[in-house]
This record gives structure tokens, sequence and C-alpha cells, in this order.
């Protein structure tokens, strides 16, 4: 078994914080005033999120979503949001409903990228109830030292 690096270790361990405080915060909204009934946050997808040494994968899983028109997308300050909206589908007519374990509504997720994620990457596409976002991963730039002259 190789030696651990403490510092990759580290980096592990502040996303993992980072991705427990979201989870706790998932649900809230800055402008909560602005949600209509239809809006608020009901449910929240799971997610899967993979690193390779190029970049991060994140699989969200929205059965029930109809298309990509119901899910938003958004990056700002190092968090990705997904929002959107799962419909209850409609009643069959002249049956009475006996059991309803399905939720519907309003969703949103915050997903913390890593600092070294490039923004300007973000790719999204949707098949079978299944969203995959990804993002290059920059390279570290190796910086020139020049003499220094009087």
């Amino acid at each position: 078994m190789a030696p651990s690096d403490p510092f990759q270790e580290l980096a592990f361990f502040q996303r993992r914080m980072q991705r427990l405080l979201e989870e706790s915060l998932r649900g809230r909204r800055s402008a909560p005033a602005r949600e209509s009934a239809s809006e608020k946050t009901v449910w929240a997808p799971k997610v899967n999120i993979y690193e390779r040494d190029e970049a991060v994968v994140i699989f969200v899983e929205l059965p029930g979503v109809g298309s990509r028109d119901e899910v938003e997308l958004e990056f700002q300050e190092g968090l990705l949001s997904v929002s959107g909206v799962r419909r209850e589908p409609a009643l069959v007519e002249g049956a009475e409903q006996v059991l309803a374990e399905g939720s519907f509504g309003g969703f949103r997720r915050l997903i913390s990228l890593p600092d070294e994620a490039d923004p300007s990457s973000i790719t999204a596409k949707m098949k079978a109830g299944v969203l995959e976002i990804r993002a290059a991963k920059r390279k570290p730039r190796r910086l020139e030292i020049s003499e220094f002259t009087d």
C-alpha cells in the first residue's frame, strides 16, 4: 500500500465537510417571498459525483422529470445549482387513489465543484431521467521566474 498524501486527504476532508454543509442548507432559497406554491422545494434528487484527473462528472437522478426544459442549471461562486420541478402525473379518470408514495413538486440541489473545475467548460445533457454534468479541470500553470535586475 502506497503512503498517503496528507494534503490530498485534507482536500478530500474539506470537500466532504463542504458537501455536508450544503446538504444541511438544501432547500433554503435566497428569496423565499418570490416562491410560488409550485416552486417550493419538496424533494431532493440523488446525486453521484466522480472526480477524474481531467474532469468532474456529476449524475443527478431526475426520474419523472418530463424534459430538460423543466430543469435549470446555474453556476455561481463555486456552487452548481440544479433546480426544477417534477409534476404529478394526471389521475386516472374514474379511479380513486389508494396509495401515494411519490414526491412531486420543486427541487433544488447545490453541488460544490472543486477549485480546479473550469466553469466555462461545464456541459450538461439529460437522458432517461438522468442529468449528466461535466466540468473539465484546469491544469496547474507553471510560472516562469525571471531574474531580478537592479
